[in-house]
């Protein structure tokens, strides 16, 4: 059975985690699956050049993006994805605890 839905034809709910099919940028490893969300989010940037990036290095974009459990000054880290999402579905129902 194929759950693929293409990006051309629907894109998921906003901040929806999903598995997708990611093209690498760079076409060196060719692609991978990764679980990423889509809708608008916020980073912050290092990168003074970032065209985005406000006067605080804060970056607010549309678009896909996943994000990591974090220790530190930060509970959790928002990242660009790094590659072409070119399908996706949704993630099975998580396992139920037996009791």
């Amino acid at each position: 059975m194929n759950n693929w839905i293409s990006v051309k034809d629907k894109l998921p709910s906003d901040d929806k985690c999903v598995l997708a099919i990611v093209l690498d940028k760079n076409n060196l490893k060719g692609w991978h699956w990764q679980i990423v969300n889509y809708g608008k989010y916020e980073f912050y940037t290092f990168d003074e050049a970032h065209p985005n990036a406000d006067d605080d290095g804060m970056v607010s974009k549309i678009g896909w993006y996943y994000g990591r459990e974090s220790e530190g000054e930060f509970d959790y880290l928002i990242f660009e994805l790094d590659g072409k999402v070119t399908h996706w579905q949704t993630l099975p129902e998580p396992i139920k605890a037996e009791s």
